[in-house]
């Protein structure tokens, strides 16, 4: 997903090939063409990307939107790992030194600037 978004793919006039695609993984990933030709198939099977062909290839480009992925896997993340509790989460990370203290402050941050009744 991260080399179609990189690219704005979600705008159906900015289509990318496999071989695209391809050169934009091949820092991070090692994978062969076959296994992100299936990873795409089921990314479009689940609505995350369209593919279009054109001529004997397809082209490729997001339907889901990276701030909504991020959301949906957040709370699936948080449901799995910590029963839905944000808290829990938290209290986890800051226990455990993985929250820094430029973080920590960026959070309170967050946090007192939530609105509503919680002040």
């Amino acid at each position: 997903m991260k080399a179609l978004w990189g690219r704005n793919a979600y705008e159906t006039n900015n289509k990318i090939s496999l071989e695209e695609i391809m050169e934009n993984l091949k820092p991070e990933v090692k994978w062969n063409a076959t296994t992100v030709r299936t990873l795409l198939s089921r990314l479009a099977e689940k609505n995350a990307v369209a593919m279009q062909k054109v001529g004997r290839n397809y082209k490729y480009y997001a339907l889901a939107k990276e701030i909504d992925c991020a959301i949906r896997e957040t709370n699936v993340f948080l449901e799995k790992v910590f029963g839905g509790s944000p808290a829990l989460m938290f209290s986890t990370l800051t226990e455990n030194g993985i929250i820094s203290e430029e973080e920590r402050e960026k959070i309170l941050c967050i946090i007192k600037n939530m609105g509503g009744d919680n002040k």
